[in-house]
């Protein structure tokens, strides 16, 4: 996993967050999906360097922390879970949408939250300041791909909201480019 994670991080993010400003195929019909081009494309400003399972993530008036769950419910095969709790550090009432969550598999496809059996589908919720939501991210990932990489993308609740990556392979030790 820990090699198959460094290979999206090297093919996904960086080219990513240089080439997602440039122009490109404007036929919306082409839905090809290969490693190196994830859909949709990673935000320009992401982390190139993704928080781990178990820390938390900064991303402005908001903080998440991702873990993977002990004892997970019973699911259909091919569903993906991850313990996600969000926190706002925002003056102001947010409303999360479920939009704002995904997981990005090795393939360069995504993925969002979706109802499963008893599982709510995640990120449906108002929180008030310093107000905590914690819940199961489930996904089906159809494609048989491993699961990479979560982001948080908040962005759209304004300007002081960023987008975030986490790995979701508990193995994975970042290393600094500069390294």
């Amino acid at each position: 996993m820990r090699r198959n994670f460094a290979t999206l991080l090297l093919l996904v993010v960086l080219p990513v967050s240089v080439v997602s400003g440039c122009g490109g195929n404007d036929d919306p019909s082409d839905t090809t999906v290969s490693v190196g081009t994830p859909e949709p494309p990673l935000p320009a400003d992401i982390n190139a360097i993704p928080y781990t399972v178990g820390s938390v993530g900064a991303l402005g008036n908001v903080q998440v922390r991702i873990t993977i769950p002990e004892e997970p419910p019973a699911v259909p095969d091919g569903v993906w879970l991850l313990n996600v709790e969000v926190t706002s550090g925002a003056l102001e009432p947010i409303q999360l949408d479920p939009s704002m969550f995904r997981v990005y598999t090795v393939d360069g496809r995504s993925y969002l939250p979706e109802a499963i059996g008893d599982i709510p589908q995640f990120g449906t919720v108002g929180l008030e300041s310093g107000e905590v939501h914690r819940g199961l991210f489930a996904a089906t990932i159809t494609s048989g791909s491993e699961p990479a990489l979560f982001l948080v993308n908040p962005t759209g609740l304004g300007e002081r909201f960023l987008a975030g990556a986490f790995a979701v392979d508990p193995e994975f030790v970042p290393v600094s480019p500069e390294d």
